[in-house]
């Protein structure tokens, strides 16, 4: 049955896996139809659908009104020849519009939308598009990839484009404006990375206080740096037997073994300018950072008379490269390669000192000579050395019948950090009881609690 009287829609979606033919209707509200119910139609063909049974038929345009005041802000965003617009609502909703429902429009246009009738929306009813800037990533026949600051985004194009891979355009709201740049370039109002790598790296010398002397249970460790600090010490005498002092050192070791207290220590030691690095800390959203804040980090480091540089977590940096690696970090990776050779004249070169509990991670060409040239390994310290961990950072208010040498045997498997903080959470129990004074009882209840700990985090270790 035809209806004779109904609500005006316009043909959203045809679903033909369900047999249903979504709608929106003038009012805004959405639903679907039986398609067996009316006409065989298309995406933007206009209903007039029965309030009754949800018969319809196919509305000519003239019954929308002309030319309306009142309606939705809409820009155009896909007006392929003889096809549907498809339009993005200001709200933040997209749908179709039949092209004899106004007048003709492009990509871009601002119309004001009613029903399915829609006009061109007046100058300055809408605000000024918000630009942004991206690079591009990829450019095919009708779209580009463009990177910016928070996601990835194909927009569409028409026609003879000004732009390339890697070009920096400048993006508005209805896509890509115009080529702004041939290369990759930032879009920030901050300084340039290379100014502030000085500060946010570069450890205050009075923070850097650990010493040789106040560490235990890493004896044949210290004695290995000890012969690096005399080669740091001796650079000039080995220029003259024409060889380079050493580059690269890599602290390989569970975490909690002491490799960024020695790495403290070495920097004090050598009397040398200390620099601190998380891995993560290098990476960088913006094209092109990474490398930059790496180059100038080194750049400062080399220029000094003596620096250690210290990279915690090196593994995030300088994972091993292949095919399915993100093309930034093997950009990366190869930037840090090409400044571990470091062969340009400079007045000092820095030791560039790596932590890592994942040593098999790293790219295998950063382990060859020339690179990090020695590897110092951290394995859990003996009984003796959990026993004189456990002397050189016990507190003062222990009882006298502690047996410093029981707590090391009951503690095996335990790293330097696990030691330290038996310490700190037998004196936390004895304060909840209101004594000064640690008691056997508090070291054993502490004991228990970290070792769960301790056997969780070597359960996991475990299945690595």
């Amino acid at each position: 049955m035809s209806p004779t009287a109904g609500a005006l829609a316009t043909v959203a979606f045809v679903d033909n896996e369900d047999d249903l033919l979504w709608v929106r209707y003038a009012n805004g509200n959405a639903g679907f139809l039986d398609p067996h119910d009316g006409p065989d139609v298309e995406v933007g063909s206009i209903l007039l659908v029965s309030l009754e049974d949800g018969s319809f038929v196919e509305a000519p345009i003239e019954v929308f009104p002309r030319g309306s005041e009142t309606g939705s802000l809409a820009t155009v965003v896909l007006a392929a020849p003889g096809e549907t617009y498809w339009v993005r609502y200001t709200g933040g909703g997209y749908g179709p519009l039949h092209r004899d429902g106004g007048p003709e429009v492009a990509i871009g246009a601002v119309i004001l939308v009613s029903g399915s009738t829609f006009v061109r929306a007046p100058d300055g009813l809408l605000p000024p598009p918000k630009n942004g800037i991206g690079v591009v990533r990829r450019v095919e026949e009708t779209r580009s990839l463009v990177e910016t600051d928070h996601s990835l985004l194909w927009l569409p194009h028409e026609g003879v484009i000004d732009w390339k891979e890697w070009s920096t355009v400048e993006l508005s709201e209805t896509g890509i404006v115009k080529e702004l740049d041939e290369r990759p370039l930032r879009y920030r109002d901050d300084p340039p990375a290379a100014t502030a790598v000085h500060s946010r790296f570069r450890v205050d010398p009075s923070k850097v206080t650990e010493t040789f002397d106040g560490i235990e249970g890493l004896d044949g460790q210290i004695a290995e740096l000890r012969q690096i600090i005399e080669m740091m010490h001796n650079t000039e005498a080995l220029k003259e037997k024409g060889m380079l002092p050493i580059r690269g050192l890599l602290l390989a070791g569970e975490s909690g073994t002491g490799k960024t207290m020695l790495a403290r220590a070495l920097a004090n030691e050598a009397n040398a300018v200390y620099f601190h690095v998380r891995g993560p800390e290098i990476a960088s959203k913006w094209v092109n950072e990474s490398e930059e804040m790496l180059r100038a980090l080194m750049d400062e480091a080399d220029s000094l008379d003596r620096a250690v540089v210290f990279f915690d977590e090196i593994d995030s940096l300088g994972g091993a490269r292949s095919s399915t690696a993100h093309e930034m970090s093997n950009k990366l990776i190869t930037q840090f390669l090409a400044l571990l050779d470091g062969f340009d004249e400079k007045p000092g070169r820095a030791l560039i000192v790596g932590a890592t509990n994942r040593p098999d991670a790293l790219d295998p060409t950063m382990l060859r000579s020339g690179r990090f040239d020695r590897r110092i390994d951290f394995e859990l310290p003996t009984i003796d050395a959990r026993e004189a961990i456990l002397q050189a950072t016990s507190p003062k208010d222990l009882a006298e019948d502690i047996d410093v040498r029981r707590l090391a045997t009951l503690t095996e498997t335990w790293c330097s950090a696990d030691l330290r903080a038996l310490w700190t959470r037998a004196f936390q129990f004895a304060r909840s009881e209101g004594r000064k004074q640690i008691l056997d009882l508090d070291c054993e209840v502490a004991i228990e609690r970290i070792a769960r700990q301790v056997l969780a985090r070597r359960t996991q270790i475990a299945r690595i």
